[in-house]
């Protein structure tokens, strides 16, 4: 669960910054809205919050407080990646 959910987020990362190249605050709200359920289904609470004010910020189409909440969700997203890096499995090799 917790990595299919890093996959998630990493996807609606990737949608929240095409969306914000694009100008379509509205794609950026929906984009935000899938990875605060991600983040919060994972108890990740920080990056849900941030998520949510870039949520916010997309459905009033405030650019510049898009720019500052993307900024906020960079770094919590850089903090819980930290967290789960250990908790992956290794790959064993094929000639292991």
């Amino acid at each position: 669960m917790l990595f299919r959910s890093e996959g998630e987020l990493g996807e609606s990362e990737r949608d929240i910054d095409s969306s914000l190249r694009a100008g379509d605050l509205g794609r950026t709200a929906r984009a935000a809205h899938r990875l605060k359920g991600a983040a919060q289904s994972i108890g990740a609470k920080a990056v849900g919050r941030a998520a949510q004010a870039l949520e916010q910020a997309g459905k009033a189409a405030d650019r510049q407080r898009c720019q500052d909440a993307r900024g906020e969700l960079a770094v919590e997203l850089r903090k819980l990646k930290a967290a789960i890096a250990p908790l992956k499995p290794v790959k064993q090799s094929a000639a292991s």
